[in-house]
């Protein structure tokens, strides 16, 4: 399944669903973020699953101090085009050894919206 979900991403037609979304999935990721926002102001964050940079556009509303990772090779391209600033890397959830080392203060991780 796995090489499956990262041919999909890898194609046009997989990873351009994610430049379609963009702010809020739904009003309970942003009432989520809402209430822990002033928590982790300038803090630091790890954001996985971050497709092509979705969430980073919001996230970094909130702190520089950012960390975002997703699986798919083609969707960090992306994000790293849309916010080269960013520290953004090819991660796997199922194995974070490459941020164990970094200590966050707040860990967001976003599913697809289907």
């Amino acid at each position: 399944m796995d090489n499956q979900n990262q041919e999909w991403y890898a194609r046009g037609t997989g990873a351009g669903l994610f430049d379609s979304l963009g702010g809020w999935l739904d009003f309970g990721e942003q009432a989520a973020i809402g209430l822990i926002a002033a928590h982790v102001r300038d803090q630091s964050v790890l954001d996985i699953g971050i497709g092509a940079g979705r969430t980073p556009s919001l996230l970094r509303l909130l702190t520089d101090d950012y960390v975002g990772i997703d699986y798919s090779k083609a969707l960090v391209e992306r994000a790293k085009k849309a916010h080269p600033d960013l520290d953004l890397r090819e991660g796997d959830a199922r194995d974070l050894a490459s941020v164990l080392d970094e200590k966050f203060s707040l860990v967001l991780f976003s599913g697809s919206p289907d």
